[in-house]
């Protein structure tokens, strides 16, 4: 959960506040920044989703810690995207490192998702769920854009425009520190997947 909380902080971040870094730092037209930035996060993002589920469920068959060590590595490879996104110099350049960014960044969903619901007792499922949803909303949709903003505002006077880069890169950080929850959720990940589904293929 706590991994999970990391990557939605810079997910959200980012996703929030991104059109608004492509006009206010890279002057691309109010239009021109909802249209490309939106278009690239919805396919990168379905894309990164939908082959984080793939790879988990054809890894994890030979090992469940599979389930995290995609998503760690995912969190650890989107760092130098996010960070080149925060400093790019054109447009351009911002919506091409997105790109992969948001991908990376979202291979750890599906099986976030898997693992709640394997991780507990059939009869807890949905309170599993609505727990994860709320905290990933409290931290990531609530946190991390806040957070973004208030730094953004605070370094404006001595920064500038700069201000909200160096937000980004703060986001960033905290995203890229998920790899070392996933690492450590996968030492016991086994043995809590048997302790719950005793039959089941751990």
């Amino acid at each position: 959960m706590i991994a999970a909380s990391c990557q939605a902080f810079l997910g959200y971040t980012i996703l929030s506040w991104g059109a608004t870094f492509l006009r206010r730092c890279l002057e691309l037209s109010g239009r021109d920044a909802g249209i490309q930035f939106g278009l690239a996060a919805a396919i990168s993002g379905a894309i990164g989703v939908t082959l984080g589920g793939l790879l988990a469920d054809r890894l994890s068959r030979r090992d469940a810690r599979w389930f995290v060590w995609i998503s760690a590595a995912g969190s650890l490879l989107a760092l130098p995207f996010a960070l080149a996104f925060a400093w790019a110099e054109s447009a351009p350049l911002a919506i091409a490192v997105f790109c992969p960014f948001y991908l990376l960044n979202n291979l750890y969903v599906s099986s976030l998702w898997t693992l709640v619901q394997n991780l507990v007792s059939p009869r807890m499922r949905s309170m599993a769920a609505a727990t994860q949803l709320t905290v990933l909303n409290i931290v990531g949709l609530g946190a991390g854009p806040l957070v973004a903003g208030y730094v953004s505002e605070v370094l404006e006077p001595e920064y500038g425009v700069d201000g909200l880069r160096i937000a980004l890169t703060i986001a960033a950080v905290v995203g890229s520190a998920a790899a070392i929850f996933f690492l450590m959720a996968g030492r016991s990940l086994r043995e809590d997947l048997a302790r719950v589904n005793p039959t089941g293929n751990a």
